[in-house]
């Protein structure tokens, strides 16, 4: 069997108009959105499979702004440690070289890409930062998937949006103020407009800048849990794409970040198909977004998120 990406490609393919418009403005971006050399450094470690504790520590403490950020969200209330952690090292030693790795990518991120005084984008730059959050405290409730992953996840699942409001700042807003009644009105609206919608531009960047096929995946198809669930690739990868799709949802009811004009007549994320395929009680979602807004409000500043 192919990849995860060559078994799902005909959900939301692209004609070859569509695919040579992407690719032009997919070519324009590489040189305007280039990752955090630091992001690129951890990366590569990553992709190491005899990369040790040092090595990153090493590349983490090169950067004092990450490394303030990594130390305050190890000691954060989400992961409760009883003991204060003082050094990165320790920290990597802690919580898992992937853990640390994750959180140092995600940071350099937020901090370097996702700067703009632009109104809009900042609240591209809040949703995408409480969904990576919302991801992080519904993996860890319902044991599904990596938590840490799922929160790259919830960071880059919108980074095609704020290219398109980056290059098209007037065209791209009078979409996102359009009545859209769901988010794939938004994507078809994007396609009519640029011939792709920004899950295919979100994909794109994610493989020029070395992201894994499962991330690039999540970003591609985070609209599409109800044609994944009849499609059944192999694993949790469904599992997963429901919780991302979820904590999507959870964030635009909650209103954090942008919300999409007329959303109040379709987001009720404790009665969608994403909560009942994971099994969810609404009880405990209502429950555990009182745990998000709380991690969401003590991280921001972290991420340098207003």
């Amino acid at each position: 069997m192919g990849s995860l990406l060559d078994f799902i490609q005909h959900i939301d393919m692209l004609d070859p108009e569509g695919s040579h418009q992407l690719d032009q403005l997919a070519s324009k971006t590489k040189e305007l959105q280039r990752l955090p050399p630091v992001a690129i450094k951890i990366l590569n470690l990553t992709d190491k499979p005899d990369a040790k504790v040092q090595d990153l520590e090493r590349v983490i403490r090169n950067d004092t702004a990450i490394t303030a950020s990594v130390l305050r969200i190890a000691n954060s209330s989400f992961y409760s440690l009883p003991k204060k952690v003082e050094t990165v090292e320790r920290a990597i030693v802690i919580l898992g070289f992937r853990t640390i790795s994750n959180m140092a990518v995600s940071l350099a991120i937020m901090t370097d890409l996702y700067r703009s005084e632009d109104t809009w984008l900042q609240r591209i730059f809040q949703r995408s930062l409480a969904c990576a959050i919302a991801c992080r405290v519904l993996s860890s409730k319902l044991n599904v998937g990596d938590r840490d992953e799922l929160f790259v996840v919830g960071l880059l699942h919108d980074m095609g949006m704020v290219v398109l409001r980056s290059q098209s700042p007037q065209i791209y807003q009078t979409l996102l103020e359009e009545p859209q009644k769901h988010p794939q009105q938004l994507c078809k609206a994007e396609r009519f407009q640029f011939g792709f919608s920004h899950t295919h531009l979100g994909e794109r960047l994610a493989r020029d800048w070395g992201f894994p096929e499962f991330i690039r995946a999540m970003t591609l198809y985070h609209h599409h849990f109800g044609k994944m669930k009849s499609v059944k690739p192999e694993g949790s990868f469904t599992k997963q794409l429901a919780l991302v799709s979820l904590a999507d949802q959870v964030c635009e009811k909650m209103g954090l970040g942008y919300q999409l004009q007329g959303s109040s007549t379709w987001c009720n994320p404790a009665i969608s198909e994403e909560a009942d395929y994971l099994g969810l009680a609404k009880e405990n979602l209502e429950s555990w977004m009182d745990d998000i807004e709380t991690a969401y409000l003590e991280e921001k500043s972290f991420f340098g998120v207003s």
